[in-house]
Protein backbone atom coordinates (compact mmCIF):
# COMPACT_ATOMS: atom_id res chain seq x y z
CA UNK A 1 0.00 0.00 0.00
CA UNK A 2 1.55 3.59 -0.97
CA UNK A 3 2.19 5.88 1.79
CA UNK A 4 -1.14 8.55 0.44
CA UNK A 5 -3.58 5.67 0.68
CA UNK A 6 -2.04 4.51 4.15
CA UNK A 7 -2.56 7.74 5.22
CA UNK A 8 -6.08 8.17 3.77
CA UNK A 9 -7.18 5.02 5.29
CA UNK A 10 -5.87 5.95 8.65
CA UNK A 11 -7.36 9.30 8.81
CA UNK A 12 -10.82 7.90 7.39
CA UNK A 13 -10.83 5.18 10.04
CA UNK A 14 -10.04 7.37 13.10
CA UNK A 15 -12.73 9.97 11.82
CA UNK A 16 -15.02 7.24 11.56
CA UNK A 17 -14.02 6.21 14.88
CA UNK A 18 -14.47 9.79 16.78
CA UNK A 19 -18.00 10.11 14.53
CA UNK A 20 -20.07 7.28 16.18
CA UNK A 21 -23.51 7.06 15.20
CA UNK A 22 -26.31 5.90 17.64
CA UNK A 23 -28.78 3.74 16.60
CA UNK A 24 -31.62 2.17 18.49
CA UNK A 25 -31.25 -0.74 20.80
CA UNK A 26 -33.58 -3.37 20.39
CA UNK A 27 -34.09 -7.24 21.60
CA UNK A 28 -36.45 -9.76 21.74
CA UNK A 29 -36.01 -13.32 23.38
CA UNK A 30 -39.30 -14.90 22.91
CA UNK A 31 -37.91 -18.42 23.68
CA UNK A 32 -34.73 -19.35 25.86
CA UNK A 33 -32.64 -22.41 24.58
CA UNK A 34 -29.09 -23.27 25.33
CA UNK A 35 -27.90 -21.53 22.05
CA UNK A 36 -29.79 -17.90 22.70
CA UNK A 37 -27.22 -15.57 21.26
CA UNK A 38 -28.71 -12.41 22.89
CA UNK A 39 -28.53 -12.82 26.38
CA UNK A 40 -26.00 -15.08 29.11
CA UNK A 41 -27.32 -17.09 31.93
CA UNK A 42 -25.66 -16.78 34.98
CA UNK A 43 -25.24 -18.99 38.41
CA UNK A 44 -28.35 -21.43 38.98
CA UNK A 45 -30.13 -19.32 35.92
CA UNK A 46 -30.92 -22.79 33.13
CA UNK A 47 -33.00 -22.79 30.23
CA UNK A 48 -35.58 -25.66 30.34
CA UNK A 49 -38.25 -26.08 27.69
CA UNK A 50 -38.28 -22.52 26.44
CA UNK A 51 -38.07 -20.35 29.50
CA UNK A 52 -35.59 -19.89 32.32
CA UNK A 53 -35.34 -21.60 35.42
CA UNK A 54 -33.43 -19.35 38.04
CA UNK A 55 -32.47 -21.34 41.12
CA UNK A 56 -32.31 -24.49 42.32
CA UNK A 57 -34.90 -25.92 44.61
CA UNK A 58 -32.46 -28.42 45.72
CA UNK A 59 -30.38 -26.28 47.97
CA UNK A 60 -31.06 -23.20 50.00
CA UNK A 61 -29.32 -19.52 49.00
CA UNK A 62 -29.35 -19.28 45.34
CA UNK A 63 -28.80 -16.61 42.55
CA UNK A 64 -29.57 -16.88 39.09
CA UNK A 65 -29.64 -14.39 36.49
CA UNK A 66 -29.96 -13.73 32.88
CA UNK A 67 -28.27 -10.68 30.93
CA UNK A 68 -27.96 -9.04 27.60
CA UNK A 69 -24.71 -10.11 26.38
CA UNK A 70 -23.88 -6.58 25.06
CA UNK A 71 -22.72 -2.95 26.82
CA UNK A 72 -26.10 -1.22 26.29
CA UNK A 73 -25.85 2.76 25.73
CA UNK A 74 -27.89 4.86 28.79
CA UNK A 75 -27.29 8.07 27.75
CA UNK A 76 -24.33 9.73 25.41
CA UNK A 77 -21.51 11.08 27.27
CA UNK A 78 -20.64 14.11 24.38
CA UNK A 79 -24.23 15.81 24.04
CA UNK A 80 -25.49 14.64 27.46
CA UNK A 81 -28.37 13.17 26.10
CA UNK A 82 -30.59 10.36 28.13
CA UNK A 83 -32.11 7.68 26.43
CA UNK A 84 -35.77 6.19 26.93
CA UNK A 85 -36.20 2.97 27.09
CA UNK A 86 -38.89 0.16 27.78
CA UNK A 87 -38.61 -3.40 28.70
CA UNK A 88 -41.04 -6.11 28.65
CA UNK A 89 -40.81 -9.53 30.39
CA UNK A 90 -43.05 -11.82 31.69
CA UNK A 91 -42.49 -14.31 34.50
CA UNK A 92 -43.89 -17.08 37.13
CA UNK A 93 -43.36 -17.20 40.52
CA UNK A 94 -44.60 -20.65 42.13
CA UNK A 95 -44.51 -20.59 45.96
CA UNK A 96 -44.17 -24.63 45.61
CA UNK A 97 -46.48 -24.67 49.06
CA UNK A 98 -43.38 -23.52 50.99
CA UNK A 99 -44.49 -21.16 54.13
CA UNK A 100 -43.25 -18.76 54.43
CA UNK A 101 -41.25 -18.79 50.67
CA UNK A 102 -38.99 -16.06 49.10
CA UNK A 103 -37.28 -14.33 47.91
CA UNK A 104 -38.51 -12.77 44.65
CA UNK A 105 -37.04 -11.45 41.14
CA UNK A 106 -35.68 -8.18 40.01
CA UNK A 107 -34.98 -6.35 36.59
CA UNK A 108 -31.36 -4.11 37.10
CA UNK A 109 -29.32 -1.60 35.22
CA UNK A 110 -25.55 -1.73 36.61
CA UNK A 111 -22.14 -0.60 35.10
CA UNK A 112 -20.86 -2.70 32.13
CA UNK A 113 -19.11 -5.97 33.70
CA UNK A 114 -21.28 -5.99 36.80
CA UNK A 115 -21.16 -9.61 38.39
CA UNK A 116 -23.30 -10.65 41.61
CA UNK A 117 -20.95 -9.97 44.69
CA UNK A 118 -20.21 -12.85 46.70
CA UNK A 119 -23.28 -14.26 49.44
CA UNK A 120 -26.15 -12.18 47.44
CA UNK A 121 -28.83 -14.79 48.25
CA UNK A 122 -31.88 -14.72 49.42
CA UNK A 123 -33.15 -10.68 50.41
CA UNK A 124 -29.71 -9.51 48.71
CA UNK A 125 -31.25 -10.54 45.62
CA UNK A 126 -28.09 -11.10 43.61
CA UNK A 127 -27.32 -7.72 43.68
CA UNK A 128 -25.58 -6.63 46.95
CA UNK A 129 -23.85 -8.39 49.79
CA UNK A 130 -23.58 -7.11 53.37
CA UNK A 131 -20.62 -5.28 52.24
CA UNK A 132 -21.73 -3.45 49.54
CA UNK A 133 -25.51 -2.78 50.28
CA UNK A 134 -26.49 1.13 50.66
CA UNK A 135 -22.85 1.65 50.04
CA UNK A 136 -23.31 3.50 46.43
CA UNK A 137 -19.37 3.67 46.04
CA UNK A 138 -19.55 -0.41 45.46
CA UNK A 139 -21.30 0.39 42.22
CA UNK A 140 -24.54 1.86 41.60
CA UNK A 141 -27.25 0.09 40.96
CA UNK A 142 -30.71 0.76 40.02
CA UNK A 143 -33.54 -1.90 40.35
CA UNK A 144 -37.46 -2.30 40.29
CA UNK A 145 -38.08 -5.45 42.29
CA UNK A 146 -41.26 -8.01 42.68
CA UNK A 147 -40.02 -8.88 46.73
CA UNK A 148 -41.63 -11.75 47.94
CA UNK A 149 -40.43 -11.53 51.24
CA UNK A 150 -40.05 -8.84 54.12
CA UNK A 151 -36.59 -8.42 54.98
CA UNK A 152 -36.47 -6.41 58.85
CA UNK A 153 -32.91 -4.73 57.99
CA UNK A 154 -34.16 -2.48 55.03
CA UNK A 155 -37.93 -3.85 53.86
CA UNK A 156 -41.31 -2.22 54.27
CA UNK A 157 -43.45 -4.61 56.19
CA UNK A 158 -45.09 -6.27 53.00
CA UNK A 159 -44.96 -8.29 50.56
CA UNK A 160 -44.17 -6.07 47.86
CA UNK A 161 -42.64 -4.28 44.27
CA UNK A 162 -40.25 -1.44 44.49
CA UNK A 163 -37.67 0.93 43.13
CA UNK A 164 -34.39 0.99 44.56
CA UNK A 165 -31.64 3.62 44.02
CA UNK A 166 -28.10 2.09 44.91
CA UNK A 167 -29.57 0.53 48.00
CA UNK A 168 -31.54 -2.27 49.58
CA UNK A 169 -34.80 -0.19 50.12
CA UNK A 170 -37.08 0.63 47.81
CA UNK A 171 -37.19 4.90 47.82
CA UNK A 172 -41.39 3.86 46.09
CA UNK A 173 -42.90 0.36 46.69
CA UNK A 174 -46.73 -0.70 46.51
CA UNK A 175 -47.58 -3.90 48.43
CA UNK A 176 -48.17 -6.72 46.23
CA UNK A 177 -49.07 -10.52 47.95
CA UNK A 178 -47.48 -12.98 45.37
CA UNK A 179 -49.52 -15.59 47.19
CA UNK A 180 -52.77 -14.66 45.40
CA UNK A 181 -50.93 -14.70 42.01
CA UNK A 182 -49.17 -18.29 43.00
CA UNK A 183 -48.25 -20.03 39.35
CA UNK A 184 -49.77 -17.01 37.32
CA UNK A 185 -47.89 -15.35 34.65
CA UNK A 186 -46.81 -11.95 35.07
CA UNK A 187 -46.47 -9.61 32.74
CA UNK A 188 -44.51 -6.61 33.65
CA UNK A 189 -43.23 -3.11 31.52
CA UNK A 190 -40.85 -0.96 33.15
CA UNK A 191 -40.18 2.04 31.37
CA UNK A 192 -37.79 5.29 31.23
CA UNK A 193 -38.61 8.80 29.84
CA UNK A 194 -35.81 11.01 29.71
CA UNK A 195 -37.75 13.97 29.28
CA UNK A 196 -39.76 13.96 32.32
CA UNK A 197 -37.10 11.63 34.43
CA UNK A 198 -40.03 9.37 35.16
CA UNK A 199 -39.44 5.56 35.66
CA UNK A 200 -42.26 3.64 36.16
CA UNK A 201 -43.38 -0.04 36.13
CA UNK A 202 -46.64 -1.74 35.32
CA UNK A 203 -47.48 -5.19 35.51
CA UNK A 204 -50.46 -7.09 35.08
CA UNK A 205 -52.08 -10.91 35.35
CA UNK A 206 -54.22 -10.45 32.62
CA UNK A 207 -53.75 -12.93 30.02
CA UNK A 208 -53.80 -10.33 27.29
CA UNK A 209 -53.14 -7.08 28.83
CA UNK A 210 -52.94 -3.77 27.18
CA UNK A 211 -50.21 -1.89 28.00
CA UNK A 212 -50.70 1.95 27.29
CA UNK A 213 -48.15 3.84 29.26
CA UNK A 214 -49.94 3.90 32.47
CA UNK A 215 -48.12 2.82 35.04
CA UNK A 216 -48.72 1.16 39.30
CA UNK A 217 -45.74 2.21 40.60
CA UNK A 218 -42.96 5.53 39.53
CA UNK A 219 -40.35 7.44 40.58
CA UNK A 220 -38.66 10.54 39.33
CA UNK A 221 -34.56 9.83 38.90
CA UNK A 222 -32.09 11.37 36.20
CA UNK A 223 -30.42 8.35 35.50
CA UNK A 224 -27.55 10.04 34.65
CA UNK A 225 -27.01 11.24 37.75
CA UNK A 226 -26.72 7.65 38.74
CA UNK A 227 -25.76 5.35 36.29
CA UNK A 228 -22.75 5.55 34.08
CA UNK A 229 -23.40 5.87 29.98
CA UNK A 230 -23.22 2.24 29.79
CA UNK A 231 -24.73 -0.16 31.55
CA UNK A 232 -25.75 -4.01 31.96
CA UNK A 233 -29.04 -4.95 32.35
CA UNK A 234 -30.38 -7.87 33.82
CA UNK A 235 -32.87 -9.78 35.28
CA UNK A 236 -32.22 -11.76 39.08
CA UNK A 237 -34.03 -14.00 41.17
CA UNK A 238 -32.39 -15.34 44.49
CA UNK A 239 -33.75 -17.78 47.25
CA UNK A 240 -32.62 -17.87 50.68
CA UNK A 241 -33.15 -19.87 53.81
CA UNK A 242 -37.06 -19.72 51.95
CA UNK A 243 -37.87 -20.58 49.19
CA UNK A 244 -39.58 -20.44 45.57
CA UNK A 245 -39.34 -21.15 41.95
CA UNK A 246 -38.52 -18.09 39.85
CA UNK A 247 -39.12 -18.89 35.72
CA UNK A 248 -38.69 -15.85 32.89
CA UNK A 249 -40.82 -16.86 29.79
CA UNK A 250 -40.05 -13.53 27.81
CA UNK A 251 -38.05 -10.49 27.91
CA UNK A 252 -37.75 -7.56 25.07
CA UNK A 253 -35.82 -4.13 26.02
CA UNK A 254 -36.10 -0.89 23.81
CA UNK A 255 -34.36 1.98 23.88
CA UNK A 256 -33.03 4.57 21.81
CA UNK A 257 -30.37 7.76 22.64
CA UNK A 258 -33.43 9.77 20.28
CA UNK A 259 -30.30 11.37 18.31
CA UNK A 260 -32.07 10.37 14.62
CA UNK A 261 -31.54 13.69 13.71
CA UNK A 262 -28.05 14.07 14.71
CA UNK A 263 -27.12 10.68 13.53
CA UNK A 264 -28.45 11.81 10.01
CA UNK A 265 -26.26 15.44 10.16
CA UNK A 266 -22.97 12.91 11.33
CA UNK A 267 -23.42 10.65 8.38
CA UNK A 268 -23.64 13.61 5.99
CA UNK A 269 -20.93 14.89 7.64
CA UNK A 270 -18.95 11.64 7.37
CA UNK A 271 -19.92 11.17 3.52
CA UNK A 272 -18.48 14.65 2.92
CA UNK A 273 -15.68 14.33 4.97
CA UNK A 274 -14.93 11.16 2.87
CA UNK A 275 -15.10 13.02 -0.08
CA UNK A 276 -12.96 15.90 1.25
CA UNK A 277 -10.45 13.45 2.65
CA UNK A 278 -10.19 11.68 -0.64
CA UNK A 279 -9.84 14.36 -2.39
CA UNK A 280 -7.42 16.20 0.03
CA UNK A 281 -5.01 12.98 -0.51
CA UNK A 282 -5.27 13.18 -3.87
CA UNK A 283 -4.70 16.90 -4.39
CA UNK A 284 -2.57 19.56 -3.03
CA UNK A 285 -2.87 19.16 0.98
CA UNK A 286 -1.43 15.74 0.45
CA UNK A 287 1.54 17.31 -1.21
CA UNK A 288 2.42 18.84 1.99
CA UNK A 289 3.38 15.30 3.59
CA UNK A 290 5.78 14.43 0.81
CA UNK A 291 8.20 16.86 2.60
CA UNK A 292 7.47 15.07 5.49
CA UNK A 293 9.81 11.89 6.63
CA UNK A 294 7.24 9.60 8.64
CA UNK A 295 7.18 6.57 10.59
CA UNK A 296 4.43 4.57 12.43
CA UNK A 297 4.94 6.98 15.44
CA UNK A 298 4.15 10.23 13.20
CA UNK A 299 1.03 8.15 11.94
CA UNK A 300 -1.28 11.12 13.42
CA UNK A 301 0.33 13.51 11.85
CA UNK A 302 -0.70 13.01 8.72
CA UNK A 303 -4.67 13.00 9.41
CA UNK A 304 -4.28 16.20 11.45
CA UNK A 305 -2.95 17.98 8.29
CA UNK A 306 -5.27 16.45 5.97
CA UNK A 307 -8.57 17.39 7.85
CA UNK A 308 -7.27 21.04 8.88
CA UNK A 309 -5.61 21.39 5.72
CA UNK A 310 -9.51 20.33 3.82
CA UNK A 311 -11.60 22.00 6.60
CA UNK A 312 -9.60 25.33 5.72
CA UNK A 313 -11.39 28.48 4.14
CA UNK A 314 -11.06 28.36 0.73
Amino acid sequence: MSPSSSSFSYCFHLLMLILPLYNSLYFQVPRFDSNTNDVVFIGDAVPSFGAVNFNSLVYCCRVGQVIYKQPVPLWDSNSRKLSDFTTHFTFVIDTQNFVPYGHGIAFFLAPVGFTSPLNSAAGFLGLFNSTTSDNPSQGPIVSVEFDSISNQEWDPPVEHVGINRNSLSSVTYVDWNVSLYNKQTANCWISYNSSTNNLSVFWSYERNPNFQGNSSLSYRINLKEVLPAWVTVGITASTGQFMEKHTLQYWDFNSSLDVRHEAKTLAKFQDIMYQILLQAVRGIPHSWLNEIELDETMAPIPCILLILGSMRPK
